[in-house]
């Protein structure tokens, strides 16, 4: 049941957990939640480039892609905040 309500969204729920996430990070504190919604709309870009229906593009695929490219967005970007000194 799960499994057929979120292959019959598409790649639009990738867009709309992107944008969520996004949101949050506006009204939420801290950095993290930008890069989990730019993983999500990445995803949610390949799945619409490449067509829904790719036999190797499976939603369990999907939330795979999205795991690494979250904490591999989460790490790269944590390098880069972290060289960045604030003087307080």
């Amino acid at each position: 049941m799960i499994s057929a309500l979120i292959s019959e969204f598409g790649p639009w729920n990738w867009w709309l957990l992107g944008i969520i996430l996004l949101a949050l990070e506006v009204v939420l504190p801290g950095v993290f939640l930008m890069f989990f919604g730019l993983a999500a709309l990445f995803v949610g870009l390949v799945t619409v480039v490449i067509g829904d229906g790719a036999v190797w593009w499976p939603w369990q695929v999907q939330i795979i892609a999205f795991c690494v490219l979250s904490l591999a967005s989460a790490v790269v970007g944590k390098k880069f905040w972290s060289s960045k000194k604030i003087a307080t």
